[in-house]
């Protein structure tokens, strides 16, 4: 990963070092000065990390509720409340009835 950021870094500042030779050397900028000016700034906002918010999909379930409590946490919204938890049947599925 380090590989990466060092790369993108020394081709950004060899194209930014491009409009600073060609005003240095010919005094003037002509496109290749803007090409390098435009390309380097690009690669240099495009390794900058974006922040990425999670948002966990579903409802939100309350611990108490889960394992079997009364209370119900503040989080869960109302509707899920006041639904009960159902639980799943200890008999196996293969068992037959005489």
């Amino acid at each position: 990963m380090d590989g990466f950021y060092l790369l993108a870094l020394g081709i950004a500042l060899l194209l930014l070092s491009l409009p600073y030779a060609e005003i240095t050397y010919a005094n003037r900028l002509d496109r290749l000065g803007l090409f390098g000016i435009i390309g380097g700034l690009l690669i240099l906002w495009g390794i900058v990390p974006r922040p990425d918010a999670f948002e966990p999909p579903g409802p939100l379930l309350a611990r108490a509720r889960a394992s079997g409590g009364s209370s119900a946490s503040s989080r869960t919204s109302p509707s899920a409340r006041s639904r009960p938890c159902r639980r799943r049947s200890t008999s196996s599925p293969t068992s037959t009835r005489s």
